[in-house]
């Protein structure tokens, strides 16, 4: 195992991720092991007790003799079959020590790979590595426009007045979810704000859609 300022990792460019697995030792992430499709492995694991992350290059025999602790990590599936572009060192030392890697074909999203040692110290880790995806944006939201949001407000009918009230019944709650939005990214944040504007002037007694449900009005109005 290299320290990671020490490893070269141009030689990875263009090479398409088919795998990431982690070892669990339980209830840790020991290690996290990426695998490409021309069979090169690249190996992320703690160096001195965990207080930085040390990388190198495994091959299939050494991978097989930890096969039984080898668990696919789901969240880095959107990783899957895109290239490996490239890869930036984090942090230091006792302060969140690490990479992250970027993908073709995935603009706004990286692999984060760190030490456990990062701000607080969560009780019970402390010799084991953290994963994570980073989210990115450019610019707010543009398909959050005023007639996205009245249209799907008005076909959910979220406390089912319109069969019997005039067509602009929602014409308030859409003003205020529109200029609510203006400064909103995605759709959990706009989901956040239906429920909010819509439990404020109608209390939980008459709005008793769920959260959930407001999420998936949030997608429609995005998508």
């Amino acid at each position: 195992m290299k320290k990671l300022e020490e490893f070269n990792y141009e030689n990875l460019k263009g090479k398409k991720l088919k795998k990431a697995m982690v070892h669990y030792v339980e209830p840790e992430f020991n290690m996290l092991l990426l695998e490409f499709y021309d069979g090169t492995i690249l190996k992320f694991h703690g160096l001195e007790g965990s207080e930085c992350i040390g990388i190198g290059i495994s091959n299939y025999t050494r991978i097989h003799e930890l096969e039984e602790n080898l668990i696919e990590y789901y969240p880095f599936l959107i990783f899957y079959n895109k290239e490996f572009n490239g890869m930036r060192i984090l942090g230091e030392k006792w302060n969140g020590h690490g990479v992250e890697i970027s993908f073709s074909e995935q603009m706004e999203k990286t692999m984060l790979i760190q030490s456990i040692y990062t701000g607080d110290l969560p009780e019970r880790f402390d010799d084991c590595i953290r994963l994570g995806v980073g989210t990115y944006r450019y610019t707010f939201n543009e398909n959050i426009t005023y007639e996205s949001i009245a249209h799907e407000i008005n076909s959910w009918d979220p406390i089912d007045l319109l069969p019997y009230a005039p067509d602009n019944e929602y014409e308030d709650e859409i003003q205020e979810i529109y200029i609510g939005s203006r400064t909103i990214t995605d759709e959990y944040d706009l989901a956040k704000l239906i429920y909010k504007v819509f439990i404020r002037c109608f209390g939980t007694d008459t709005f008793t859609r769920s959260k959930l449900n407001c999420l998936e009005i949030a997608i429609k109005i995005i998508s």
